[in-house]
Order: C-alpha cells, then structure tokens, then sequence
C-alpha cells in the first residue's frame, strides 16, 4: 500500500471513530448506555489516540457503574491531552461522585486553567460544582474568590449573581 493510500485510510477509520463518537453520544442522552458503550469500543479500537473516544467510553462505563473501567478510560484520555476539557470534566465529576473530593477539585482546576488559557468561556456548572467543592472542603474564601471573578469576567449575568446568593458567598 502506498503512503498516500495509508494515509487515506488512516484518515477514513478516524473520521468513522468520530462519527461513532457522535452516535455514542446519542445513545448516552437517550440513556442507552450498553448501546452507547459498544458503540465507544469500536470507536477506540478504530482510533485509540483519540482522547474524545475514550472519554466518551469513560463516560459510558459511569453510567453503567463500571468504575474502574470508567476511571481506566478517564485517565487514558486525559494521558493523550493533558489539555482534553471534556476529559477533565468530566473526570473530576467521577472523583466527586466517588467522595474524593480534594482529586475533583483538582481536576475542575486543571479544567478551568485550560479554558481560561485558551479564552473560552466555562460553563456555569463548572463554576457551581467547583465552589460546592471549595465549600464541602472547608474552603469558602477560595469559592468566593472563583465566583467573584466570574461576575467580574460577565458584568450583569444574573446566573453567576443568583450562584453566588444561593451559596451564600457574599
């Protein structure tokens, strides 16, 4: 096979990874989650560098309570792209629902380092899980630094303004 055939070929298992990727994701919203597991394998057997494939494998394996796979699979993505948001997300969402919540924390950080660093916007969730967090561990003053700074960076955004009063981080 010539390198130009290769490489046609190579581009056409990831573009099908992908596209497995996306019907994978269908499967979790609808909470197919076998379907959507089975689906992710053939996706990281077709393209295994791909951090989003393993991510939504780990994500799979969550849902269907597989822990340790799910944290196998978490942890790949996140080797492949230290940088992966979704990967680090999702991640410290699986350490926060396992209890640990000093790991989650430092994932949510890591995840909103690499967005702030790249310009894009986080998401209120972010915010509200990772001053929860700061809470539960003894540590308002940094929940109110994170919340202060969000309302700064979206002057007049009720959302953060309603967080901050519901959390009390006045």
């Amino acid at each position: 096979m010539e390198d130009r055939e290769y490489k046609g070929a190579e581009r056409f298992l990831k573009t099908l990874a992908q596209n497995l990727s996306w019907i994978a994701d269908s499967f979790i919203m609808s909470g197919e989650y076998k379907k959507a597991k089975d689906v992710m394998l053939a996706a990281v057997l077709l393209d295994g560098d791909n951090p989003n494939c393993h991510t939504g494998l780990g994500l799979a394996y969550r849902y269907l309570e597989e822990k340790r796979s799910a944290q196998r699979e978490l942890e790949t993505a996140i080797a492949l792209n230290p940088e992966f948001s979704p990967g680090l997300a999702i991640m410290g969402e699986f350490c926060l629902a396992e209890g640990e919540v000093e790991k989650a924390i430092d994932y949510f950080e890591r995840d909103l380092a690499v967005l702030e660093f790249h310009h894009q916007e986080c998401s209120l969730h972010l915010i509200e899980v990772m001053c929860r967090a700061y809470i539960g561990t003894g540590n308002k003053e940094k929940a109110k630094e994170l919340i202060s700074r969000q309302i700064e960076k979206h002057p007049g955004d009720e959302d953060y303004l309603h967080l901050r009063d519901m959390l009390w981080l006045r």
